[in-house]
C-alpha cells in the first residue's frame, strides 16, 4: 500500500477524501466570514436576500435595525437622448420617459406588488379591454396603444423613484426634496436645473412624481451623460444644511461619457455626509457603471452604490421591495462612516 496522500496512476487514495472534504468546508467558512465590504459586488446585484422582503415597509424596518436614523433626499433625473431608444428590450420598445394616457397615475399603483400580482393585473386589463390575446400577454409584447395598462402604466423612472422614495421618506426630516434634471439640451453634461420649471424644490415623493410627469414631456433630450454636476449640486445642498446626512438618488439610462470627471466629483463628495445611489433603468449596457465604484480611489469613505432596475425586476418575487433594498443596503454603513469621520454637522 502507498502512504496516505500519495497518488497512483492519477487517482487519489480513498482514505484522503474525508480530509479533503474537511479542507473544502473550512475554506468555504473562511470565505463566507470575510469582511462584507470584500463582497460588495454580490450585494449590489439583488442576490439571495432579496426575496426575504415582501414589502417596502419591511425594507424600512431593516434599515432602522441596521442603524439608519435620519436622512434627507435629493433626486436627479437623466434627460439624455438615449432615453428614446433604451426601452427597446425592457419597456416594450417605448421611450423610457413615456407616460400612461391621461397623465399621472394616482396613489402610486403597483408599488410593492409581486410579479405574480402584476401578471394578474395584466390579465385583468386584457380581459376588460379585449385588446390583446393570451399569447401576446404571455409573450410580454408591447401593448397595442403602446402603453402597459393599469398597474403597469408606470415607466421605469416612476417605478424606481417610487420604490426608493417611499422607503426613504420615513427617514426624511422635512419632506422637502430638491430635484434636478441633467443631460437635456439646456444642461448637457455641464450643469443641472431644477425639475420644477418655477425653480422650487418638490414637497414629498408625490411632489417629485407630479413635477416629473408635468415637465418631462417638454424636455429636449440631449447629452452627453455626466453625474458630476448632480453630485456637485448635492454637495452644495449638504454644505448649506451644515452637514446633515443626505442621499442623492441619480436615476439614469446610461453610463457616463467622461468617467474621470465623475470620479473626481465622487472624491470631492466623500468629504461630506452624502451617499450617492445610481439607479440604472432601461437596456444598458452597464459594464462601466457596475465596476465604477471599484475604480474611484482616494475617497474618504465608500459613498457610491449602483443598482439596475430591470435586473432586480427579473429576479425578485417582489421587485419594488427588492430594488429598494439593493439600492439602499449600504446606507447604514455609509452613515456610520460619516459619524466616524466627523463629517456630520461639520460643514
Amino acid at each position: 500500500h502507498l502512504p496516505r496522500g500519495e497518488r497512483m496512476g492519477g487517482k487519489l487514495n480513498p482514505e484522503d477524501i474525508p480530509f479533503l472534504l474537511l479542507f473544502v468546508v473550512v475554506v468555504a467558512v473562511v470565505v463566507f466570514m470575510c469582511d462584507p465590504k470584500d463582497r460588495k459586488k454580490n450585494r449590489g446585484k439583488a442576490g439571495a436576500i432579496s426575496d426575504r422582503f415582501r414589502s417596502l415597509e419591511e425594507v424600512q424596518a431593516e434599515l432602522r435595525r441596521a442603524g439608519l436614523e435620519s436622512c434627507n433626499l435629493i433626486v436627479a433625473i437623466d434627460a439624455t437622448k438615449s432615453n428614446e431608444w433604451n426601452g427597446t428590450k425592457t419597456f416594450g420598445g417605448k421611450p423610457l420617459h413615456t407616460f400612461a394616457p391621461g397623465g399621472a397615475v394616482k396613489a402610486e399603483p403597483g408599488l410593492g406588488l409581486s410579479n405574480r400580482e402584476v401578471e394578474a393585473a395584466r390579465r385583468r386589463a386584457k380581459a376588460a379591454s379585449g385588446a390583446r390575446s393570451e399569447e401576446a400577454a404571455a409573450s410580454g409584447e408591447a401593448f397595442p396603444d403602446g402603453f402597459p395598462p393599469s398597474v403597469l402604466a408606470l415607466n421605469p423612472y416612476e417605478r424606481v423613484l417610487g420604490a426608493v422614495g417611499r422607503t426613504l421618506r420615513a427617514f426624511d426630516d422635512d419632506g422637502v426634496i430638491p430635484a434636478f434634471v441633467f443631460g437635456d439640451a439646456e444642461t448637457t453634461d455641464c450643469s443641472v436645473r431644477t425639475l420644477r420649471s418655477d425653480g422650487k424644490d418638490c414637497v414629498g415623493l408625490e411632489g417629485v412624481l407630479s413635477a416629473y410627469r408635468a415637465e418631462a414631456p417638454g424636455w429636449r433630450l440631449s447629452g452627453p451623460t455626466s453625474y458630476a454636476p448632480a453630485i456637485d449640486r448635492a454637495v452644495e445642498i449638504v454644505r448649506r444644511s451644515k452637514g446633515n446626512f443626505h442621499v442623492l438618488i441619480i436615476v439614469t439610462d446610461g453610463q457616463v461619457t467622461d468617467e474621470a470627471v465623475t470620479q473626481a466629483a465622487l472624491r470631492r463628495a466623500s468629504k461630506f455626509p452624502l451617499a450617492v445611489v445610481v439607479c440604472g433603468v432601461g437596456d444598458g449596457p452597464w459594464d462601466q457603471l457596475r465596476s465604477l465604484d471599484d475604480r474611484v480611489a482616494g475617497r474618504d469613505f465608500d459613498n457610491l452604490q449602483a443598482v439596475f432596475w430591470h435586473e432586480v425586476e427579473a429576479k425578485a418575487a417582489h421587485p419594488d421591495a427588492a430594488f429598494a433594498l439593493a439600492a439602499l443596503m449600504e446606507l447604514p454603513e455609509q452613515f456610520k462612516a460619516c459619524c466616524r469621520l466627523g463629517l456630520l454637522g461639520k460643514h
